[in-house]
């Protein structure tokens, strides 16, 4: 006789998530060097931060971070996704080349290769030989850490939960660079999750852009759900891409691309009700293996980039890491899922730093016992006066109250809230109808 022990199992205590960082002192400074021209003092801020914050070092507040040096990646390991012949436009090659032949070929790429592998305006590769080298090394850098975390995800029993804020590049195509993305991390590390485990992963975007070439990477494929919660608006970024709501993929992949625009304006509470309400349903329909979060800090208040093109929305620090910790809840929840944290926009350096750390101590399960004020002792203190606040201010929540008000405004939320359910009724209707003669014979319209 075989005992049943579901109940007994049910009433065992949740077990204790292992959380890891990938991290290292030369990660960071690759990550400054390369990004330094947008991303300013980001990842120096966010470093120390971590660190004074105790969630990193030896006096960590949260026995379950570990923090996980990244591996370098190949071009080989890159060419998974993106082709040769764009990895040899960004490789850095020996400055003794002959100095006629590199201004030749220098001038010539600028004239021709910047636009075809769209290595100009916001993605122009750097003058000096010695930039040229700092953005490889970048590349190099932020794919081997997104790889090195889905690796250490697949390792039984290791690691619940694993997280790059560098990572998230999910503008870079697989021939082109855009929107300051050279290399896309993100679908490398999800073909490593899917490719090498047949696994279903689910991808959340929480970026205030639209996720277009994670998108178009993963459109006919129905292992990948990807969920995109963005901004779509005449001249917003990206301008030319599928970002509606009936972008649905195409093939097998069709009903597994969502997209979800929100309106300018959006509150925190507004915000983590929608994304509640996509997690919990494609959970729940999809099942997936894995969830990759990527968290752009640039839904801030006041994000210094998106607020010169539009008002963008009202987040705050605390909102977008309520949507970390109802992830890192689900994965609690499961006895099988695993989640990859990756990082995105976010163009105020000392508010993304602040975001990403509030993420962290969300992810570990210790926001309560976060400071509410920076330590003296952090190196960069003066950059978070005068209120030398931990979290960012949520003084723009006051000012969006007309705008919620709008029926505009009421209009694109119920539209998000309905889209999120059809999506999720489409994909468990796919899952019990897996073939297309299957889903013909079903008088559904969709």
């Amino acid at each position: 006789e075989v005992k049943d022990n579901s109940n007994d199992m049910a009433l065992q205590p949740a077990k204790q998530l292992k959380t890891c960082m990938i991290h290292s002192s030369e990660y960071t400074l690759a990550l400054h060097h390369g990004m330094h021209f947008i991303h300013k003092d980001r990842d120096l801020l966010l470093s120390s931060l971590l660190v004074s914050c105790n969630l990193l070092g030896n006096s960590s507040i949260s026995s379950a971070l570990s923090a996980i040096p990244p591996s370098l990646a190949t071009k080989q390991n890159m060419s998974a996704f993106h082709t040769v012949d764009y990895l040899n436009q960004l490789e850095c090659y020996s400055s003794s080349q002959n100095q006629f032949e590199t201004k030749i070929s220098t001038e010539t790429f600028k004239r021709d290769a910047g636009r075809l592998y769209g290595l100009e305006d916001d993605c122009s590769l750097p003058e000096s030989h010695q930039g040229r080298c700092n953005l490889w090394r970048y590349c190099q850098y932020v794919a081997g850490a997104s790889i090195t975390a889905a690796y250490l995800l697949m390792k039984d029993d290791c690691w619940d939960i694993a997280i790059n804020w560098g990572g998230g590049r999910h503008h870079a195509f697989a021939s082109s660079a855009s929107g300051f993305c050279f290399v896309n991390d993100t679908v490398l590390s999800i073909q490593h999750l899917v490719a090498s485990s047949c696994a279903r992963v689910l991808y959340l975007d929480i970026d205030i852009h639209h996720s277009d070439a994670v998108q178009e990477a993963f459109y006919d494929n129905c292992q990948v759900l990807t969920v995109s919660f963005h901004r779509s608006a005449p001249g917003f970024f990206p301008t030319d891409s599928r970002s509606s709501f009936s972008d649905r993929g195409v093939g097998a992949g069709f009903g597994y691309n969502v997209n979800i625009p929100l309106p300018q304006g959006l509150s925190d509470s507004d915000f983590l009700h929608v994304y509640k309400s996509a997690l919990e349903s494609f959970v729940e329909t999809f099942q997936p293996n894995y969830i990759v979060l990527a968290v752009g800090a640039d839904g801030l208040a006041h994000d210094p980039l998106v607020t010169t093109v539009d008002g963008g929305w009202h987040l705050t620090s605390k909102g977008i890491a309520s949507c970390v910790e109802a992830t890192v809840d689900a994965v609690h929840r499961s006895s099988t899922m695993k989640c990859l944290l990756l990082g995105g926009g976010g163009y105020s350096d000392v508010n993304a730093a602040r975001t990403f750390v509030a993420c962290t101590a969300a992810a570990c399960g210790c926001s309560d016992v976060l400071p509410t004020i920076i330590s003296s002792q952090d190196t960069f203190i003066l950059r978070y006066s005068p209120d030398y606040s931990l979290h960012t201010n949520s003084a723009a929540a006051t000012m969006s109250c007309t705008i919620r008000s709008s029926n505009k405004y009421q209009e694109e939320f119920s539209k998000a809230i309905e889209v999120i359910q059809t999506a999720s009724d489409f994909i468990q209707f796919k899952q019990k109808y897996n073939t297309l003669e299957e889903i013909q014979k079903q008088d559904i319209a969709w």
